[in-house]
């Protein structure tokens, strides 16, 4: 069930960088292509989860490697 909703999430919003990134990351031996969006989702990272919760703080240490 979460590889569908992944899959539907990047076809809703194949320019979000950040699902991009994750979508890759699921389906493919991590190309060029997903190290591409890594980078550009760094760049949204906080942004995307700019408040001080738990949570937040979370997704900033996973997806900011």
């Amino acid at each position: 069930m979460g590889k569908n909703m992944l899959s539907k999430a990047y076809e809703l919003e194949p320019c979000d960088p950040i699902i991009e990134m994750v979508f890759l990351a699921d389906n493919s031996m991590r190309n060029e292509d997903y190290k591409d969006a890594c980078l550009r989702a760094k760049e949204h990272i906080k942004d995307r989860f700019k408040n001080k919760g738990l949570m937040d703080k979370y997704f900033q240490d996973v997806f900011n490697r």
